[in-house]
């Protein structure tokens, strides 16, 4: 017994001792993750791929051509009111090996926003008081979840950041952020507005119970929409009549 737990101790030793010598070194799924941008192209270089350039790419693809969530600035629009922020990235691999990145800002440095910056989520006794409901009536239910929900939205805050390498022709220009990045104060809250106004345009109402379900009148029944942010539950006899809306709004 004394033997095995002294083999038990050196063991623990010997792996604090690598995770003090990796400096933070992760590996997923047998890959190395970067730490940061300038790291991902260096292991790209090491590794004679551009697996990760490739996912920069695509995202920042995404967010400033499709979303259009960067507008290039001038520095007479700079005033006191903007605050300067760093744009920072985050690595993964998936299961199957596929290398994801994404883009976030450094939204701990800036001041607390006056408005309300939190989003309301659906309480869990309510959400099983529906599956009650969708089993005496026969509902079909569906959970989804809303790809790229925040960057759908308009920031509340006035910020904004210096392109990188990573934005190409941008590089060094100034960028004022316009829509809701990840990580800015008050993103969660301009989707929570955002999203409701979307299902207020689609007949629904919250519910007086529990602001965060939302209902809307069939006649002959209620459909139900429990929210959790950008997660969704819905209950309905056609739930797909309303995801299939969503992409649209």
């Amino acid at each position: 017994m004394g033997k095995a737990l002294l083999e038990e101790k050196r063991m623990v030793r010997n792996l604090r001792a690598s995770k003090r010598s990796s400096r933070g070194i992760k590996y997923k799924f047998g890959v190395r993750a970067p730490r940061n941008i300038a790291e991902a192209y260096k292991l790209d270089q090491a590794n004679g791929n551009f697996l990760w350039t490739e996912a920069i790419d695509q995202k920042v693809k995404v967010l400033r051509d499709d979303f259009q969530c960067f507008r290039v600035g001038d520095e007479s629009e700079i005033t006191e009111d903007y605050q300067k922020i760093p744009l920072l990235w985050a690595f993964a691999v998936k299961f199957d090996g596929r290398h994801r990145a994404r883009l976030c800002t450094g939204g701990h440095r800036i001041r607390d926003p006056e408005a309300d910056c939190y989003s309301g989520v659906v309480e869990l006794e309510t959400v099983k008081i529906l599956f009650v409901v969708a089993a005496l009536k026969k509902f079909k239910v569906i959970a989804a979840d809303v790809a790229s929900a925040y960057v759908q939205s308009l920031t509340g805050e006035l910020v904004y950041a210096i392109a990188g390498q990573e934005f190409g022709p941008w590089q060094g220009n100034i960028l004022i952020i316009v829509k809701a990045l990840y990580e800015l104060k008050s993103s969660v809250a301009m989707w929570h507005h955002k999203f409701s106004d979307n299902l207020r345009d689609m007949g629904f109402r919250p519910c007086h119970a529990d602001i965060d379900i939302w209902v809307r009148d069939r006649g002959d029944h209620y459909e139900y929409i429990a929210v959790m942010v950008d997660g969704l539950s819905i209950f309905s006899k056609e739930p797909l009549s309303i995801i299939d809306p969503l992409p649209k709004i």
